[in-house]
């Protein structure tokens, strides 16, 4: 059989950009698949983001929620994180990686079978479909945030990493659900920041997931 392409990659993020650059490089014929943004979560609402959040919570501010430069507010700040990834983007671009040529397609990936993708195509109202077929399939598409089943969530305006770099105002008040990695970052920046911060956890303690002595040094 004869394909479209050596590899097709579905998903755009830190994972499906190293393959598609990779594989591109040593010559092979690929296709790179994203719905949404390129770079996807390390770069706009993961690592680059929480980073340079906790960057400005330790060396610019103090805890009345000024900065110590220039009365620098939460806004600047806000600022200042999607300089950041808008200063990384070009790297993670759909013009970069077609001049290293990967074949980059702005839609919906759907799996057929382990040779053929269908792609919705992003064309605002206009549905145009295509059918992609590779020899190798890579599915990267990543992780999404886990809503928990809480009762009145759904009527409330509520956070997740994906949406928390858009506030514009310091919240006074800061719950956050969870004592994983993402959750202490976060805590942790915007206790700095000014906010009164709250965590709740579902088991007895701190990044579960790692050794046991981790909770202690991190509580």
């Amino acid at each position: 059989m004869k394909f479209d392409f050596h590899t097709i990659v579905i998903g755009a993020g830190s994972a499906g950009l190293m393959t598609a650059g990779i594989l591109s490089n040593l010559g092979a014929k690929v296709s790179l698949i994203e719905k949404n943004k390129m770079g996807g979560d390390c770069l706009n609402t993961g690592c680059v983001p929480s980073k340079a959040l906790l960057y400005h919570a330790e060396n610019r501010w103090k805890p009345s929620g000024m900065s110590k430069h220039n009365g620098v507010s939460f806004s600047d700040v806000m600022s200042s994180i999607h300089f950041t990834i808008n200063a990384i983007a070009p790297h993670d671009s759909v013009e970069r990686f077609e001049e290293m040529g990967v074949n980059v397609f702005d839609g919906h990936g759907k799996l057929l079978d382990p040779h053929r993708v269908e792609v919705a195509l992003n064309k605002g109202k206009q549905m145009e479909t295509i059918e992609l077929t590779g020899k190798n399939i890579v599915i990267a598409t990543g992780s999404r945030p886990r809503v928990p089943d809480l009762e009145g969530l759904s009527t409330i305006s509520y956070l997740t990493n994906e949406t928390l770099f858009h506030l514009e105002k310091l919240p006074e008040r800061l719950v956050i659900w969870g004592g994983g990695p993402i959750s202490m970052e976060i805590g942790q920046a915007f206790s700095r920041l000014g906010s009164d911060v709250s965590v709740i956890l579902r088991g007895n303690r701190l990044f579960k997931k790692d050794e046991p002595e981790v909770h202690e040094v991190m509580k």
